[in-house]
């Protein structure tokens, strides 16, 4: 059951800037990873439990990496790779003579999933002045339906806001899904951030650097929410 069903505009206004801004670091650090522009698609933002299950395709295999937040705000983050954008990962990363070995694979997907977090984790951080953390990220190799199951037991916590969107680099065609979920203390930050002068400081320095990830999504909120 969603923990909140509605945001105020400040509120609603200040989620959707922060996500944006999250996502559009994790893009920019994927992309120095893989050397290449990162884009993302098919953004959505979803008050507690409303995030429609993801489209995961035919696919019979996924890697799915899972990572705990912790501190003054709490949230569970899961990165997915299909099998044939595992493998384009390891053709990018890993140099041919180990790019078959399993530990070196695993060890790669782990990185990855910590280059991302990470950076969503601090965007979140310090722009609505929390202090949090990612623990270090699991890895799950699961069928179609173990994967589903698993977006589906975070969307039954009790969430006050959640988020999904793909990475997916311009060259090469690396496609990542990205879904976060926010506990229900998630709100309550930002009705209390929301009016503060530092946060709009904070919002404003990052346009400067993500502006242009700002002005092509800002546009769509009312279609996510």
């Amino acid at each position: 059951m969603a923990a909140s069903t509605s945001f105020s505009s400040k509120e609603l206004s200040l989620a959707t800037d922060t996500t944006v801004i999250a996502l559009a670091n994790a893009a920019q650090s994927l992309g120095k990873m893989l050397k290449e522009e990162v884009g993302i698609e098919n953004v959505g933002l979803y008050m507690g439990d409303e995030m429609p299950s993801p489209n995961l395709g035919t696919h019979d295999s996924f890697f799915v990496l899972s990572t705990e937040v912790n501190g003054e705000m709490n949230a569970n983050t899961l990165l997915i790779f299909n099998q044939e954008n595992a493998q384009k990962i390891y053709k990018s990363l890993l140099p041919a003579n180990i790019s078959k070995q399993k530990d070196m694979q695993e060890a790669i997907l782990l990185e990855v999933d910590n280059i991302i977090s990470a950076a969503v984790v601090s965007k979140f951080s310090d722009i609505l002045n929390r202090n949090i953390t990612g623990h270090v990220p699991y890895l799950h190799e699961k069928n179609l339906a173990e994967t589903r199951l698993m977006i589906q037991d975070q969307l039954e916590q009790n969430l006050d806001f959640a988020f999904k969107a793909y990475l997916v680099s311009k060259e090469t065609k690396i496609s990542t899904l990205f879904l976060c979920f926010f506990s229900d203390t998630f709100q309550n930050t930002l009705s209390k951030q929301a009016e503060k002068p530092e946060t709009a400081e904070m919002i404003e320095h990052n346009e400067g650097v993500f502006g242009n990830w700002l002005h092509q999504l800002r546009d769509l909120v009312s279609k996510w929410f």
